[in-house]
């Protein structure tokens, strides 16, 4: 309950409003100014809503069911909006490091001369095999090189770093030739073994 009190005169409305409560107006009469209590009772404002529907997808909580239920707006990209696309990788920290060795007016023969870059490019020629020799490791199951080629499984990163020597085993993962990447294996095995003596 709240007390107040209002300066008027007979005939002056006086409008109650609120957000939560309906308008309520009064119109003020001799009895309102003689009495000094009056009670006025407002009524809350009910706002019906019209239905709403939160999704008219029903989902079981299988998330493996579920997915092929919910439509899923497109990925969205540089080329899909018209925008300009560049599909070339990102050049890798390496070869950002090289670049910025060779690009300004002093940079480059301090870099030269000082063998900074000559160790920069070693150090990428590094990464480099890494990548390779990681990439020939995946190309087939551990038990591929232990039962097939009769390799223990602690020297198949070893036996990756020989075939890594050859350049045609670069060009036989970077064109996923697996057919052909199992004979080369078959060859470069029975060299590998005699070089670490293990038949």
């Amino acid at each position: 309950m709240v007390f107040f009190e209002i300066s008027a005169s007979v005939g002056d409305s006086i409008v109650f409003s609120s957000v939560q409560y309906q308008t309520k107006t009064i119109i003020v009469a001799q009895n309102h100014l003689q009495e000094e209590i009056n009670t006025i009772v407002l009524h809350p404002r009910v706002q019906k809503l019209e239905e709403v529907k939160v999704s008219t997808i029903e989902l079981t909580g299988n998330i493996d069911r579920d997915i092929g239920v919910v439509e899923l707006d497109p990925f969205v990209d540089n080329q899909v909006l018209g925008l300009p696309f560049s599909d070339k990788p990102q050049p890798t920290v390496a070869e950002r490091r090289i670049y910025t060795a060779r690009s300004g007016i002093l940079d480059l023969p301090i870099n030269y001369l000082s063998g900074k870059l000559k160790k920069l490019k070693r150090i990428k020629a590094l990464e480099d095999l890494d990548a390779v020799v990681q990439r020939g490791e995946i190309t087939f199951n551990t038990t591929f090189f232990v039962d097939e080629l009769r390799l223990p499984e602690d020297l198949i990163t070893d036996f990756m770093y020989y075939c890594a020597k050859d350049e045609y085993f670069i060009d036989l993962l970077e064109n996923s030739k697996r057919l052909t990447l199992v004979e080369f294996f078959q060859k470069k095995v029975k060299p590998y073994k005699e070089h670490k003596e293990l038949d």
